[in-house]
């Protein structure tokens, strides 16, 4: 009798007694979760575009960046990419505010704001 079968689904008699007596099932593993790379991707992307948008010194295109990568970071959510997208959108939104009262300095000389001690 062969002692290793070809066959590794097949059960043999101590296996449905086992089974029978713990009031056990043979289960299959289940496969882990498909990750979606494009959603992945917006979401890197986002968290970088974040990071430039208040890194940069040139304020125009630091909105622009920092809107790019609000909105890679929503379209990233949306596909279940949830903890890269949520640092994603707050790396962007941190760089929209950051240019935007930069650029507001920027036209109006007004550095009152942040420059309190002068």
């Amino acid at each position: 009798m062969n002692q290793f079968p070809n066959d590794f689904n097949h059960e043999t008699s101590q296996d449905q007694e086992f089974q029978n007596d713990n009031n056990l099932e043979i289960s299959t593993p289940t496969p882990a979760p498909k990750v979606d790379k494009v959603a992945e991707s917006f979401a890197i992307i986002s968290i970088v575009a974040g990071i430039l948008a208040f890194s940069l010194p040139v304020p125009i295109l630091d909105i622009l960046l920092g809107i790019g990568g609000l909105v890679l970071a929503i379209l990233a959510r949306n596909k279940g990419i949830k903890g890269l997208a949520t640092a994603g959108l707050i790396l962007s939104i941190i760089g929209i505010v950051v240019a935007v009262l930069f650029t507001y300095n920027y036209f109006t000389g007004d550095s009152s704001w942040w420059m309190p001690f002068n």
